[in-house]
């Protein structure tokens, strides 16, 4: 399943962390962006690429962004 393989890279044991990864990967199927915010180096754009892997455009460029606001 395709789903299933595009979260592999990420590890955890933390509930909170699985929970967000099933929310994740209900959300990729679909066709809305997505904003994922948090401090830096919390995997951010680790989750990004595992979306847009499980998502029907998964063979395009994912569009990724980061802002900083200060």
């Amino acid at each position: 399943m395709k789903c299933v393989e595009a979260f592999k890279p990420i590890i955890t044991r933390s509930i909170n962390l699985n929970r967000i990864m099933k929310e994740a990967a209900l959300h990729a199927v679909s066709n809305v962006p997505i904003l994922i915010t948090g401090e830096s180096g919390t995997g951010k754009e680790l989750l990004a690429r595992a979306i847009h892997a499980a998502s029907p455009r998964a063979n395009g460029y994912p569009r990724i962004f980061s802002l900083i606001f200060k």
